[in-house]
């Protein structure tokens, strides 16, 4: 044993839980090192032991610090310390770590005023599992019984360890013990209801990815205009696509409803390859060689929110998802369509 820290192996329902006991902050430093530069976002089971009050008068100090990470333990002699130490403030600081723990915003707080030490991302197993079932008793539950309806697992609890010494300087091994096994079951349930919550997530997402891809083979994107815009205007977007090189495509202009407004008395028509589309046409459809970039003549309607229809792949590689406003929609129809109205 070093003479700075204490090493103990703890059993609970075959897991053998190291933990190391400590007021030496070197030695928290290191075991957070440790620790810190395994993953990125870490969960840590976090509980906090003091003296018991037995009147309202009373409110003793935090005396020990209860971290858990796996199979580890870390127990804080904060009474007791020979300093603060650095790693421990900017480790309980830092949003990246979920430290869970049962009324664990209350024992943040005391850890607080007691200690100026302040927990950033806090988790309470109630309202977790409260979220994960769905059911008000998981909202009112303590330690004990979550274990057991959680992981189907009994804590031992006796009372003469629960309102024993906390502050002493050396704890018996009962409270080591005890303090351990309360970080370790707090962690143990919420990486349980996490990889719950994480599992349900990952199956809606199975899930959506199949609807989208199903929907990709008979779908086109909906391009929305927020604003009206004439006739001309729509058929210059499927020119400025720049479509030459490409197999001759066809871009269908159909007018639900021909609620149109004329902005000018030019004569203008549409011209197609070799025909020209008279006015009263316009109304019914007209497909229009986007290849041939000849827009010619036509009389310069407007349309109220006219929509744009293309398809899925030629948006994406055309980057013209930052364009307009996009929103997927099921067509059978393979071709280029422009609905107008």
């Amino acid at each position: 044993m070093s003479p700075m820290a204490e090493i103990y192996e703890v059993s609970f329902y075959g897991d053998q839980i190291e933990v190391t006991v400590t007021k030496n902050a070197a030695v928290v430093n290191d075991w957070i090192n440790s620790h810190r530069c395994r993953l990125h976002k870490l969960l840590v089971g976090l509980d906090i032991e003091w003296l018991p009050c037995f009147n309202p008068e009373e409110n003793h100090p935090v005396a020990l610090l209860q971290l858990c990470v796996g199979r580890r333990c870390l127990l804080f002699q904060l009474l007791h310390k020979d300093a603060v130490p650095r790693f421990l403030v900017d480790f309980l600081m830092d949003p990246n770590f979920k430290f869970v723990g049962m009324g664990v915003k209350g024992d943040t707080e005391k850890l607080l005023r007691d200690h100026k030490l302040l927990v950033a991302n806090t988790v309470d197993l109630n309202q977790l599992a409260l979220s994960v079932y769905g059911e008000e008793v998981y909202g009112k539950m303590g330690l004990k019984r979550m274990a057991k309806e959680v992981l189907g697992k009994v804590m031992e609890k006796p009372l003469n360890v629960t309102l024993s010494k906390w502050d002493a300087e050396e704890l018996v091994y009962e409270q080591i013990e005890y303090a351990a096994i309360d970080a370790f079951v707090s962690f143990e349930i919420g990486k349980n209801l996490f990889n719950s919550i994480w599992e349900r997530q990952r199956e809606i997402e199975i899930r959506r990815r199949t609807v989208v891809k199903r929907e990709n083979l008979n779908c086109h994107y909906q391009l929305q205009f927020s604003s009206s815009v004439s006739v001309l205007t729509l058929l210059f977007q499927l020119i400025k696509l720049d479509l030459r090189g490409s197999p001759s495509l066809k871009a269908e202009v159909k007018m639900k409803k021909l609620n149109a407004e004329r902005m000018s008395d030019k004569g203008l028509r549409l011209k197609t390859s070799s025909t020209t589309t008279p006015e009263s046409q316009l109304a019914a459809s007209t497909s229009v060689d986007v290849n041939s970039h000849f827009i010619s003549t036509i009389k310069p309607y407007t349309i109220k929110n006219p929509t744009l229809y293309l398809p899925l792949d030629f948006v994406k590689s055309n980057g013209l998802m930052d364009k307009s406003e996009m929103i997927l929609v099921n067509e059978k129809q393979r071709s280029w369509s422009m609905w107008l109205g």
